[in-house]
């Protein structure tokens, strides 16, 4: 059974989008992340806390 209420997690996906529209006055940038690092790091917490 899932531990997240699917209803509530689209609040953050809400919140985000509208921080993201308080920098729509800023240049234009080119992100460098590198996200397979963040994803990696990202998926082992999640396996390290299931069940926790």
């Amino acid at each position: 059974m899932p531990q997240f209420d699917q209803s509530s997690l689209q609040l953050l996906t809400e919140a985000l989008t509208r921080l993201e529209s308080g920098f729509d006055n800023l240049p234009d940038h080119q992100s460098q992340f590198d996200l397979e690092p963040a994803r990696d790091a990202l998926l082992t917490t999640a396996d390290r806390l299931e069940g926790q």
